[in-house]
């Protein structure tokens, strides 16, 4: 695993605002930070259709690449039998 910063521009960060992040590609780390950012805002943007470009440099070689992000809810649904009440 490498160590990389991920940032947003869209959302107006720089790479001094970005989060680091374990991954093994610049492509995983873009996804393990769109997948935080969003249980961490809670507001889902990201996969609530509102995709976004992402900022990955690693770390030890100072590459950069971006990554377009996207996500859809899915949601799950689940049963559990009742017992009879009588």
């Amino acid at each position: 695993m490498q160590k990389y910063i991920v940032w947003c521009e869209d959302l107006g960060h720089e790479e001094e605002d970005g989060g680091k992040v374990d991954a093994y590609d610049h492509e995983s780390a873009a996804r393990v930070w769109a997948e935080a950012h969003d249980r961490r805002t809670s507001d889902y943007e990201i996969a609530n259709g509102g995709g976004t470009v992402l900022t990955v440099k690693e770390i030890a070689t100072g590459v950069i690449e971006q990554y377009s992000v996207s996500a859809k809810a899915v949601p799950h649904y689940y049963a559990a039998k009742v017992p009879n009440v009588m």
